[in-house]
C-alpha cells in the first residue's frame, strides 16, 4: 500500500507499525502560521474530515486531542496517534449512560475536557495548531493557577463509549470521591466553576466549604515545625518580612477564589509557604520566595506579576472550618 492513504483503522495501524517511531515531527500547518514542530505529549487541535473519529459530525469544529505517538514513513506523510477529548459543551446529559456519569457531567467546568478511551492514527498534517491544556489530580494539591479560558482535564478520569453508541460512561471505580465527611451536599463530586474547597493537610482530603460549619478561630492549623539540621545556616530576617510572612501563613489551602469566578487556585503556593515554614521558617526575601514558587500554567508565565497581585489582594480575615474528619482547622 505504498503511497496509498489507508482506508480503515486496520490499515492505519499497519502503516503506523511499519513506520519509524520518533518524538517529534514537522507538519505543514495552515496559513498564516506555516509549518511547525509537534512533539510527543502535545495537545493539539484538529479539523477532522469526519472519517477518523466516528463521533465527529460537524467537520468545521476544531477538536482537541493529545499526541500519544509519532512516526515517520517512507511512503506517507508523518503519522500521529491521537487520544481524543470531548469538550463539556459537546456532551449532553442525554448522552450519559448512567446516573453517576450524568451527575459528574452536570458539575463539569465550562472549559473542562473529557478524555475518552479512543485513539486514532492519521496524517500529521491534519493537525491545525498546538494549544495549552492543563491537567490536575482533583484529590491532591496539584492545580496550577490559570485564567478563565484555559482548557483543562482531570487526571485518570476517562470516559468510555458504550457499545460504540453515542452514549458515554465514566467508570465509577476510576473516580475518587472528594469531601469524605458524612454529610457531603454534592455526593463527593466537584464543580470547578462553582465550588470552593478547603484542603486538610493532616487528612490529605479536600472538603466543600458548604459541607462544613464556620468556626471562630482566626488561623488554620499548620504542619508541625521541623527544626533545621543546622540553624546557623539561616539568614537574618527583618521584622517587616516576618510580619508579612505571618499574614501569608493565615491563607487557607483553597481551591477556587471568592473574588474571581472559575477554577483559579493558589493551593500549591500556599502549601509551599507552609512547607517552608515547617522546615526553614520565614525566608529573608518574602517577595522572591513568592515569585520563585508561584505555580502558573506554563502558557501564563508572562502574567506572573498579575497573578501575584491577585494572590496578595485576597480578602483579609478569611473564615476557617473544623475538618470533618480530624481536629484541624482548615
Amino acid at each position: 500500500m505504498a503511497g496509498i492513504i489507508p482506508r480503515n483503522a486496520a490499515e492505519w495501524a499497519h502503516a503506523f507499525a511499519n513506520a519509524r517511531s520518533t518524538d517529534r515531527i514537522v507538519v505543514l500547518g495552515h496559513p498564516p502560521r506555516g509549518s511547525f514542530c509537534v512533539k510527543l505529549g502535545d495537545c493539539v487541535t484538529v479539523k477532522p474530515d469526519g472519517s477518523r473519529r466516528d463521533d465527529v459530525h460537524i467537520q468545521e469544529e476544531e477538536w482537541v486531542a493529545q499526541v500519544r505517538a509519532l512516526a515517520t514513513s517512507a511512503f506517507l506523510s508523518p503519522l500521529v496517534k491521537l487520544c481524543w477529548f470531548i469538550r463539556s459543551r459537546d456532551l449532553w446529559l442525554r448522552q450519559c449512560s448512567d446516573t453517576f456519569t450524568a451527575d459528574y457531567f452536570n458539575l463539569a467546568g465550562e472549559n473542562e475536557l473529557f478524555p475518552i478511551r479512543h485513539e486514532t492514527i492519521t496524517i500529521g498534517d491534519t493537525i491545525h495548531d498546538i494549544i495549552a491544556v492543563e491537567h490536575f489530580d482533583p484529590t491532591t494539591v496539584s492545580l496550577r493557577a490559570f485564567h478563565d479560558t484555559t482548557l483543562y482535564y482531570r487526571n485518570d478520569h476517562y470516559f468510555e463509549r458504550v457499545n460504540n453508541s453515542d452514549f458515554y460512561k465514566l467508570p465509577r471505580d476510576t473516580v475518587t470521591l472528594l469531601c469524605t465527611g458524612s454529610e457531603c451536599t454534592f455526593h463527593g463530586l466537584y464543580d470547578p466553576d462553582e465550588h470552593k474547597m478547603r484542603y486538610c493537610h493532616d487528612c490529605a482530603t479536600w472538603f466543600h466549604i458548604q459541607c462544613m460549619e464556620e468556626s471562630d478561630v482566626e488561623s488554620p492549623t499548620l504542619p508541625p515545625y521541623i527544626r533545621p539540621l543546622d540553624p546557623s545556616d539561616a539568614s537574618p530576617v527583618s521584622q517587616e518580612a516576618r510580619d508579612r510572612w505571618q499574614a501569608l501563613l493565615r491563607y487557607p489551602i483553597q481551591r477556587g477564589t471568592h473574588q474571581i469566578s472559575g477554577v483559579l487556585s493558589f493551593e500549591i503556593l500556599v502549601l509551599r509557604i507552609r512547607m517552608q515554614e515547617s522546615t526553614r521558617g520565614c525566608p529573608p526575601d518574602v517577595n522572591s520566595f513568592l515569585i520563585a514558587n508561584m505555580p502558573l500554567a506554563r502558557h501564563l508565565a508572562h502574567y506572573l506579576d498579575t497573578y501575584l497581585t491577585i494572590f496578595l489582594n485576597q480578602p483579609p480575615n478569611p473564615s476557617f472550618y473544623p475538618c470533618p474528619t480530624c481536629d484541624c482547622y482548615i
